[in-house]
């Protein structure tokens, strides 16, 4: 950047700021929309809430708002700081920002510019203390748009319209956390490494690890859970177009997948757990292998308890919780590589997790499975969303393959333990990719025996709207559990 430059500041509506240099290369401070209604609020009586949202200062804010994040859209080589994120050392901003611009103004002028900036951010806590609850969700709904291409976190579960702006509200947090990162930094100090700009690859994972489907979570089919993060609503569904057909997803009243045919009892009982591929995403649920399995035992009962993004450790949280009223005669993890990175919740999966819209939620605790200095399974949680590391290279702190495989044995032998205690027999089931030898061996000393049901192939797939098991895998997984089964129970 050239080291001489005209500057352009001009103050906005809202209490925002457009900061222009020359050569070209903008800076937008905005701040928290929802602060600027309190400042307009100031010390009014209360209005119910629906009507102030309506008001003619509430609604031209809302349209400056929106004609800003226009300006943003259509204009190049535009950064958006928030104004929440700035220090409070206006010196040391000032420093910075002289610094990162290459700018040769004087100090004094660089802290005029500095205290006409921060100047117009009214305290956060004031939009806090001004509205109860119910008012600030009416608020995050009527701006929802505006907070998501800003990249505002709304104050409980995101509205349509929020998930309707996602990719741009992902865009403003990785922008937001490269932009602070440099304006925070100290005066003379080098920060164009401070945060990068785009996530790492997850160099960490093998090639069929790369290719296998990513988590998918709906915030129509899923709902938060303390324990599990999020699990299945109770009557929830998710609509999708693959391959040119429009495809439903649900679950029954009792948050779990339909399984097509399910008798209320039966001769004997299967309980499936996995993650999106045992769910059966991008399928009618009369096409997931559940179903397909429970036409040909119609004297079973086949229950699919797969949510998609689940690790073993929530599987093994699930079968904890139905352990207390459910015995089935077989029970069976189903498996695929990815899911020894979600047992220990590794930074790479997680990031994969913080693409979902459920990570626009508040920040909640990701259940996580370790083993003790005695090599005894413990349970830690760690906090997510872990936007601070979204763009942190920590491929060198990566878990080695064998400790995943430790960790998910030990996973698979209390599953194996609980279900046992009830009666019942467990079976691990893969159904992409493969278990590894020492994985297996870990398995076979403990006499847990492994299904390969695994199928392989563009072919088996949904590609290109999405890399999940189609029909077709789903009708081999039916079989090979058939063959197993009916060999086992003989």
């Amino acid at each position: 950047m050239s080291a001489s430059h005209e500057i352009t500041l001009e103050l906005v509506s809202g209490g925002c700021a457009i900061l222009e240099l020359e050569p070209p290369e903008t800076f937008v401070f905005v701040r928290d929309p929802r602060a600027s209604v309190a400042e307009l609020a100031g010390g009014m009586d209360v209005v119910p809430i629906g009507e102030w949202v309506q008001s003619p200062q509430v609604v031209g804010l809302h349209r400056e708002c929106q004609r800003l994040a226009d300006f943003c859209r259509e204009r190049r080589h535009v950064k958006v700081v928030r104004l929440e994120d700035l220090p409070g050392d206006r010196t040391r901003l000032a420093s910075a920002l002289v610094e990162m611009l290459g700018l040769r103004i004087s100090s004094a002028a660089a802290l005029r510019v500095v205290a006409s900036i921060t100047g117009m951010a009214a305290s956060q806590s004031s939009y806090l203390e001004r509205f109860d609850r119910a008012s600030r969700v009416v608020l995050d709904e009527t701006f929802a748009d505006v907070l998501a291409f800003f990249g505002y976190l709304p104050e409980a579960a995101p509205s349509p319209v929020f998930f309707e702006h996602w990719s741009e509200f992902q865009r403003a947090i990785r922008e937001r956390l490269s932009v602070a990162g440099m304006m925070s930094a100290p005066a003379g100090q080098e920060t164009g490494n401070a945060v990068r700009r785009a996530s790492v690859s997850l160099a960490t994972r093998s090639d069929s690890q790369a290719r296998a489907p990513a988590p998918q979570m709906s915030p129509g089919l899923t709902e938060p859970d303390p324990e599990l993060l999020w699990r299945l609503r109770p009557n929830g569904q998710d609509e999708m177009t693959v391959l040119g057909r429009h495809v439903t997803m649900e679950a029954d009243r009792h948050g779990c997948r339909p399984v097509l045919g399910q008798p209320t009892s039966g001769e004997k009982t299967l309980a499936v757990y996995g993650c999106s591929l045992t769910f059966g995403r991008a399928l009618p649920y009369e096409e997931t292998f559940c179903s397909v399995l429970q036409s040909m035992l119609p004297r079973w009962r086949v229950e699919n308890y797969g949510t998609s993004g689940y690790s073993t450790v929530q599987n093994l949280i699930q079968l904890r919780r139905n352990s207390r009223w459910s015995t089935p005669d077989y029970v069976t993890f189903c498996f695929f590589p990815d899911h020894r990175l979600r047992n220990v919740g590794d930074i790479s999966y997680r990031r994969k997790l913080m693409g979902s819209p459920l990570s626009a939620l508040r920040q909640q605790m990701y259940p996580r499975a370790a083993l003790a200095p005695d090599g005894r399974l413990a349970f830690r949680y760690v906090k997510h969303p872990r936007w601070d590391l979204d763009s942190i290279d920590l491929s060198d702190l990566r878990n080695d393959d064998f400790y995943l495989d430790l960790v998910t044995a030990s996973l698979f032998e209390r599953a194996c333990e609980i279900v046992k205690q009830s009666g019942g027999q467990f079976f691990v089931t893969t159904l992409w990719g493969e278990v590894s030898p020492a994985l297996r061996r870990r398995l076979s000393d403990a006499g847990i025996p492994v299904l390969n049901a695994s199928v392989q192939g563009k072919e088996f797939t949904c590609l290109p709207d999405d890399g999940h098991p189609n029909a077709r895998a789903n009708r081999v997984y039916a079989e090979r559990l058939r063959d197993y089964l009916m060999e086992k129970s003989v």
